[in-house]
């Protein structure tokens, strides 16, 4: 079965009729997590929507304005499957919209918002070709800095593949909310990504820069800039892959995002950073094991401490993720997933400080399963 489509035809000046395809489509992530924390926070069980592949639904449309060029419009809403609600706040279409030309020689050009090139999001990213979690499943696939990142704002650019290469590039005006008429009160964003496949063998390099408006930098927060190297091999019967990044002056790290200690927001500014990710895939049976290791070594710029600087914690951490899960196909658009994950935090983040984020303390097991439907 192919995804809803309706066509409709309307007249041009001059009598010209033109056809534009108009696709429905989504994806339902529903399943079960348990989380084990090794610190103050209690255990939990729950229903989770997105797992490994957020739920959504959109409207693409396409319409062929000549030999050689295509406009394209692609809305696509990000929902939670286990509550009906949409999982961006205030956005109706919050994963993408966007508008845009595409000529098969040329590449294709979009203007609106969509994820980052490094985010793992959307359209326009490369990136999950050389990671075995994508940028989901839970601790899994805690993935350095920029994950699940969109912009608005933004102009896209993904070039057709020459020789081997793609390539992306995004600019923001801003990256959340309309502009500011003062250049400086906007937050701006640019990067890119450069990849290369050939048989067997895949290799990338991408880059990232959010560059603060007036205000943070009043405040001393610097430009997030993140640089990326990724690349995979594929023997047949396992594809191997391996990831490094660094960062400066970050905002927020993998695991480090909504962070408190002692139940009190706690701040992470222009932290630096190392990842290191070595990972694998490998067929069994009709299905997929996927295997991952991360570490992140890095620094923040003060001592990690709560908002009102009651409770402190040093500037050194470093934490690692263990990832192994199975995918198995029920048929071309269903499949059942299970996923155990070890996240494990030290330094300023051992569990003894009891620092923790929304899904529990930084030193956690989690086992998840679940389904996804694609229509």
């Amino acid at each position: 079965n192919r995804p809803s489509r309706c066509t409709c035809k309307w007249s041009l000046r001059g009598g010209v009729t033109q056809a534009a395809d108009v696709e429905v489509f989504g994806r339902i992530d529903t399943g079960f997590m348990f989380t084990s924390n090794a610190g103050d926070s209690k255990d939990t069980f729950q229903m989770t929507s997105g797992h490994t592949s957020g739920s959504r639904w959109g409207i693409k449309a396409s319409e062929k304005l000549n030999a050689d060029w295509t406009l394209r419009v692609h809305l696509e809403s990000g929902i939670e499957s286990d509550t009906g609600e949409f999982s961006s706040a205030d956005r109706i279409f919050g994963h993408q919209m966007t508008l845009s030309l595409k000529n098969e020689s040329f590449g294709e050009i979009a203007f609106g918002r969509s994820g980052k090139p490094l985010s793992g999001s959307d359209q326009f990213t490369r990136i999950r070709a050389f990671t075995p979690f994508g940028v989901t499943y839970g601790d899994a696939g805690l993935l350095f800095y920029g994950k699940g990142g969109r912009v608005d704002n933004a102009v896209f650019y993904q070039s057709p593949k020459f020789a081997g290469f793609t390539v992306q590039a995004t600019a923001s005006l801003n990256t959340s909310g309309q502009e500011d008429a003062e250049w400086t009160n906007n937050t701006r964003f640019w990067g890119g990504s450069v990849d290369w496949k050939a048989n067997n063998l895949g290799l990338m390099i991408g880059a990232e820069q959010t560059v603060k408006n007036a205000e943070d930098k009043a405040e001393g927060d610097e430009n997030p800039t993140t640089l990326y190297l990724g690349a995979y091999y594929d023997f047949g019967f396992m594809k191997l892959m391996a990831g490094y990044q660094h960062g400066w002056n970050l905002d927020r790290i993998g695991c480090l995002q909504s962070v408190k200690i002692g139940g009190k927001s706690a701040q992470v500014e222009n932290f630096d950073a190392d990842f290191y990710m070595l990972g694998a895939t490998i067929p069994a049976g009709k299905g997929l094991v996927r295997l991952s290791a991360i570490y992140m070594d890095g620094e923040n710029g003060r001592k990690l401490s709560s908002n009102n600087a009651t409770i402190q914690t040093g500037k050194e951490t470093s934490y690692w993720s263990f990832g192994a899960g199975y995918t198995y196909p029920l048929s071309k658009r269903t499949n059942l997933y299970g996923v155990v994950a070890h996240l494990r935090g030290d330094d300023a983040i051992d569990k003894d400080n009891n620092v923790t984020n929304g899904d529990g303390d930084l030193t956690r097991y989690q086992v998840a399963v679940g389904i996804v439907h694609k229509f």
